[in-house]
């Protein structure tokens, strides 16, 4: 984040263009993404439009679309190998009359 603001402050696009460089070649080689604290950070430090805000936006929402993804295929698993049945909800005593 340092590096970005400096390369803003001195007007250096090459090293902002390296920055987010760096950064994507990052996210190739570990598939991970930064954390909350820094999209906060890009967020108020960078100005509307920058490369970087949008380049951490644009994960963001990426990685949000993902777990959201996720979540509904495990749901749908987990409700696919439930009974479908409402009457096998009922409780049955262990001497397996229904109660």
């Amino acid at each position: 984040m340092n590096v970005w603001k400096l390369a803003t402050l001195l007007r250096m696009a090459p090293l902002r263009v390296a920055v987010l460089d760096v950064m994507a070649e990052r996210r190739q080689v570990t598939s991970h993404i930064p954390g909350t604290p820094l999209l906060i950070q890009a967020w108020q430090e960078t100005e509307e439009g920058s490369g970087l805000r949008r380049m951490l936006i644009g994960w963001a929402a990426e990685h949000s679309m993902y777990i959201h993804c996720a979540m509904r295929d495990l749901a749908d698993k987990r409700s696919a190998r439930l009974p479908r049945d409402p009457q096998c909800f009922r409780k049955v005593p262990p001497s397996g009359d229904p109660l």
